[in-house]
């Protein structure tokens, strides 16, 4: 399977950035957060951290921290027409807060290009978010930056201690009966027009492989229209504070109808909802049930940014039992989740994945690299990239991560922006 990091455009401001800022449930769990954090950290070592603000945007995390008490801020943008917006405004903000403008930072640049600063960055804050938990490679990133001690370990080798927002996060996947989402819904119960909307969607073939939609580029808020009818399982977890086993992932999973008798095919979708803790106290949901709570302008704000994933039913290949049970396959990606129906006699049981670490990459020099720490998280999941002199692709070998970087940072220079 070819794949890669997801790869931050290097200019123009995303459309998404303006109803981000107006979703307050994401932006007040972040701020609780990292509250916590602060507070955690300036107990224990009675001072105020130097936090690294991964993917930093507006600077709306690093205004946080710095009224919380951090001591410094390091704003690392990739994006740089963003981070030259920002930064006016990030001076008239901490100006406008009482606070000295020098205690932040700007850098324009990707986070496997940042070098080790002193003992290291006390704190990562990140906020690389998508339809998916994994769709920006969160995980990745961060754990590039903790293996190469960009961010200062506080505990020890064999057990080491990260501050990172966030800690961790989970995604799921359940099936829900959502009309608006497999057809027309026109209110005439004579003339629901199925037959224009598979001509747009093209629902002409059926798939083994789940194909996405995402809810905002259908104008749908899925939250508003969608009930649960299985229970969730979950697909993925990653643990952001980890440096080794921080993937997991079940290599089948098993959905089982809560009424098969009810069940209308048609009006099935598959939904992919995740959860993020920020902290040991602080939760930050993407879910049908958390969204459909919302105040409008909020869920608005979050359908924008987000959205759901979904896919029809009636568009995969039909793999259940005579007792309404689907199963499917999953397959990691560093920037997502492949999805595939399992024919019904495939397989008995979900089994468990072993535990995997990302193939992301060290970029620190040869000699800081020790065979003991590659052993200490091996990557379990390969890839492949077109090379960028054009002979052909690079290998991603499960030990050979700082391949993996530098194919990265290759295909950046090129200005690709995701792959």
């Amino acid at each position: 399977m070819a794949t890669s990091a997801f790869i931050p455009a290097r200019e123009d401001v995303p459309t998404y950035m303006l109803p981000m800022l107006n979703d307050t449930d994401r932006n007040l769990a972040y701020e609780s957060a990292i509250r916590e954090k602060i507070k955690a950290f300036k107990l224990e070592h009675g001072r105020g951290p130097h936090v690294l603000d991964l993917g930093a945007g507006t600077g709306l995390l690093t205004l946080m921290a710095v009224k919380h008490g951090a001591a410094r801020v390091t704003m690392l943008e990739a994006n740089e027409t963003v981070q030259s917006v920002s930064a006016e405004q990030i001076e008239v903000s901490l100006t406008a807060m009482g606070c000295d403008p020098t205690c932040c930072e700007q850098v324009c640049g990707l986070s496997v290009d940042l070098q080790k600063e002193g003992d290291g960055y006390d704190m990562v804050i990140s906020e690389l978010l998508g339809s998916m938990v994994n769709s920006e490679s969160q995980y990745i990133y961060v754990w590039d930056l903790l293996m190469r001690g960009v961010v200062r370990n506080f505990g020890s080798h064999q057990a080491p201690k990260f501050y990172t927002i966030p800690e961790s996060g989970s995604m799921t996947l359940r099936m829900c009966s959502a009309p608006c989402g497999t057809g027309l819904v026109t209110g005439i119960e004579y003339a629901p027009m199925n037959t224009l909307y598979d001509a747009v969607y093209d629902r002409s073939f059926l798939s083994e492989k789940v194909q996405w939609t995402q809810d905002e580029e259908m104008k749908l808020c899925l939250a508003d229209c969608a009930t649960p009818i299985s229970d969730e399982v979950e697909v993925l977890h990653e643990q952001y504070d980890a440096v080794s086993g921080g993937v997991k992932h079940p290599r089948t999973v098993e959905l089982v109808l809560n009424d098969p008798s009810r069940f209308e095919f048609e009006q099935a979708v598959l939904v992919l909802e995740w959860t993020v803790q920020l902290s040991s106290t602080v939760t930050l949901k993407h879910t049908l049930d958390h969204v459909a709570k919302l105040s409008p302008i909020v869920k608005a704000a979050r359908t924008i940014q987000w959205g759901h994933l979904f896919a029809p039913l009636s568009s995969c290949t039909p793999t259940a039992t005579s007792s309404g049970k689907y199963r499917f396959s999953v397959d990691y990606k560093p920037d997502g989740l492949d999805v595939t129906t399992v024919g019904a006699a495939a397989t008995s049981a979900a089994a468990p994945a072993p535990k995997s670490s990302p193939p992301a990459a060290s970029a620190a020099p040869a000699g800081e690299r020790s065979e003991k720490r590659r052993r200490i998280a091996p990557t379990l999941v390969s890839a492949t990239v077109p090379s960028a002199s054009g002979g052909g692709d690079v290998l991603l070998a499960h030990v050979e991560l700082a391949k993996f970087v530098m194919a990265t940072k290759m295909l950046s220079s090129q200005g690709v922006t995701s792959v």
